[in-house]
C-alpha cells in the first residue's frame, strides 16, 4: 500500500488524543448511574437510553461518510466529527451544570455520536491504508486509545463523584483542540495493486460478519465472564479483578500484534489470533481452566478488530466497505451482551462459554474463508 505523507506525527497524536476522549467518555458513564438518575430523575430503564441515543448518532455518523465525500476533503470530515463530538460532550455537560432535563441530555449524546461515527470511519479509512506496509502495526496502536480512555473514564468519573459533569466538559475542550490540527490530511487514490474499490458485496459481508461475531465474543466476554467465574465458585471481589485483567492483557495484545503486523501479513496474524482465541474459549468450558483461558483469549484475539481492518483496506480501499465494517462491529456490540445472556437465561451459566466458544469458532471460519479467496 502507498504511504499517506498527509498523517503527520501531530495528525497521528491529535487523533490518538480525541479517540482517549472518545473511550473514556463511553466507560464513564457506568461509573455514574445513580448520580445521572438522580440529575435527570429518570428510572434505571430510561437511563440506559443515553447509550442508546449515542449508538443511533454513531450509525448515522458512520452512514454520513459515504455522502460528505463527495462534498469534503478527508481532514474537514474529520475536523466536523470531532467537533460534533465535542460540541455534543459539552451539551451534556451544560445539561448536568444547568439541569436542562433528559430529553436534552439524549439529544446531546446523540450528537456526540454523529460526531464520533463520523470521525471513526474517516479514521479508520485513512489509517487503515495510509501507512503503508506499516498500516496494520499503526493500527494496533491507535486502537488502544480507546482501551485507555476505557481504563481512565471510569476512575476519573469515581474521583468527581457529584461533580462529574466537568468530565464531558473537558473532553470536550481536548477533542476540540485536538481535532482542530486534522484538517491537512487528505486521502491518496489507490493502487491498482490494493484491489477492488467497489463498495458493499459478498466479500465485504464476509468481513462484516467476522468482525461482528469478534465483537459479540469480546463484549460477552466482558460482561458475562464475571458471572460465569461466580458460578464455578470463584469470588466476586476475585472474578471482577480477573476481568479488570482481561481488559488490560487485550490492550497489551494489541501492542504486540502492532510488532507481529509488522513481519507478518494482515491475514495470518488474525487468522492465528482467532484460532488461538478459540482454543483459549473451548478452555474456558473447563473449570479449572476457565480464569486464565479468558486472559489468553483475550490476548490472543486483541488485533483482530484493527488488523481486520487493514486486511479489508487492502481489498476494498472504500469509505463504504469501512462503515459497513465499522456497522457490523456496532451491531456486534449491541447484540452480544443479550445474546449471551439469553442463551445464559436458557441454558443456564455453563452456556455462557459455550457461546463465546461458538462465536470466536464462527469468526475464525469466516476469516477462513476470506484467506482462502485471496
Amino acid at each position: 500500500m502507498t504511504k499517506n505523507p498527509s498523517l503527520t506525527p501531530l495528525i497521528v497524536v491529535a487523533t490518538y488524543a480525541v479517540m482517549v476522549a472518545v473511550g473514556a467518555m463511553n466507560s464513564s458513564y457506568s461509573t455514574v448511574l445513580p448520580f445521572l438518575e438522580g440529575q435527570f430523575l429518570v428510572t434505571s430503564a430510561l437511563i440506559g437510553l443515553l447509550g442508546t441515543a449515542q449508538t443511533i448518532g454513531g450509525v448515522l455518523g458512520n452512514l454520513s461518510t459515504a455522502y460528505l465525500e463527495t462534498h469534503l476533503r478527508a481532514g474537514d470530515r474529520m475536523v466536523l466529527g470531532g467537533y460534533g463530538f465535542a460540541f455534543g460532550a459539552l451539551c451534556f455537560a451544560l445539561a448536568l451544570f444547568l439541569k436542562l432535563g433528559f430529553i436534552v441530555a439524549l439529544l446531546a449524546l446523540f450528537i456526540m455520536g454523529l460526531g464520533l461515527g463520523l470521525i471513526q470511519v474517516n479514521y479508520a479509512n485513512l489509517f487503515a491504508k495510509g501507512f503503508g506496509e506499516r498500516s496494520g502495526a499503526v493500527m494496533s496502536v491507535m486502537s488502544t486509545a480507546f482501551a485507555v480512555g476505557s481504563i481512565i473514564g471510569p476512575l476519573l468519573a469515581v474521583q468527581l463523584s457529584a461533580a462529574y459533569a466537568f468530565l464531558p466538559m473537558a473532553f470536550a475542550v481536548l477533542a476540540f483542540a485536538c481535532s482542530s490540527v486534522l484538517r491537512p490530511a487528505t486521502e491518496v487514490a489507490p493502487s491498482a495493486a490494493q484491489g477492488t474499490t467497489g463498495g458493499i458485496n459478498q466479500e465485504t459481508w464476509l468481513f462484516a460478519f467476522m468482525v461482528g461475531l469478534y465483537v459479540v465474543a469480546e463484549q460477552g466476554a466482558g460482561f458475562w465472564g464475571v458471572t460465569h467465574l461466580v458460578d464455578i465458585g470463584w469470588k466476586p471481589e476475585t472474578a471482577a479483578l480477573i476481568f479488570s485483567s482481561f481488559w488490560l492483557v487485550l490492550l497489551v495484545g494489541r501492542l504486540v500484534g502492532a510488532g507481529l503486523a509488522v513481519r507478518f501479513s494482515s491475514e495470518r496474524v488474525l487468522v492465528v489470533g482467532l484460532a488461538g482465541a478459540s482454543l483459549a474459549f473451548l478452555a474456558t468450558n473447563i473449570p479449572a481452566l476457565a480464569a486464565p483461558a479468558y486472559l489468553a483469549a483475550g490476548f490472543l484475539f486483541a488485533p483482530v478488530f484493527p488488523i481486520g481492518l487493514v486486511w479489508l483496506a487492502k481489498r476494498h480501499p472504500s469509505s463504504v466497505a469501512t462503515t459497513q465494517y465499522l456497522i457490523a462491529g456496532s451491531v456486534g456490540a449491541a447484540i452480544g451482551t443479550p445474546l449471551v445472556g439469553l442463551c445464559k437465561s436458557w441454558f443456564g451459566d455453563a452456556a455462557i462459554p459455550v457461546t463465546l466458544t461458538v462465536a470466536c469458532g464462527l469468526s475464525l471460519v469466516l476469516a477462513l474463508r476470506l484467506q482462502k479467496q485471496a
